[in-house]
């Protein structure tokens, strides 16, 4: 069977100088770009392919403001995807440290049916900028949430949604 998916999936490939890529036997198939690690998964079950990276984890050791803080404006960013490469901001358990039980993921679905090879690449590209972007903010903010908690104002002075949208 000629599957579209496949073939630009090949073709991005060669692009780019990684030879023909294709999915393993579970649908999921892993790249490097830029140094960022960016998984693949399909879900034919829905038509749709799964666009995914870890961000790395919800900062361990902050006091529960600072997190809380992050998880907010994680949730104000996610809204309708427009700061998120059209995708979303999760968090999702460390299985592989239990002292570390959430990680901030950047996520995507994009649909199979429309999709084409120029719009797998720009949904490529879209996802490892993104992750660069929120790599940084996650540092940041975190390093802020520590320092308005140290401070006992209990708030940053900036509010989350100024720092989103502003």
């Amino acid at each position: 069977m000629n599957d579209p998916l496949n073939h630009f999936l090949k073709h991005f490939g060669e692009s780019i100088g990684l030879g023909a890529l294709e999915f393993d036997a579970t649908g999921a198939l892993g790249l490097a770009v830029d140094g960022q690690a960016l998984g693949l998964q399909r879900d034919d079950e829905r038509g749709r392919l799964l666009l995914y990276t870890d961000l790395g984890p919800l900062p361990a050791g902050t006091p529960d403001a600072s997190r809380e803080m992050l998880a907010i404006r994680l949730l104000q960013a996610s809204l309708f995807g427009n700061l998120a490469a059209s995708g979303t901001l999760a968090l999702a358990p460390d299985s592989q440290d239990p002292e570390q039980p959430l990680r901030v993921v950047l996520w995507r679905a994009m649909e199979i049916a429309a999709l084409d090879l120029g719009g797998l690449e720009r949904g490529i590209k879209q996802m490892v900028d993104a992750a660069e972007d929120w790599r940084e903010a996650l540092l940041e903010w975190s390093e802020q949430g520590r320092q308005a908690v140290d401070s006992d104002s209990g708030a940053s002075g900036v509010h989350p949604t100024m720092a989103i949208w502003g």
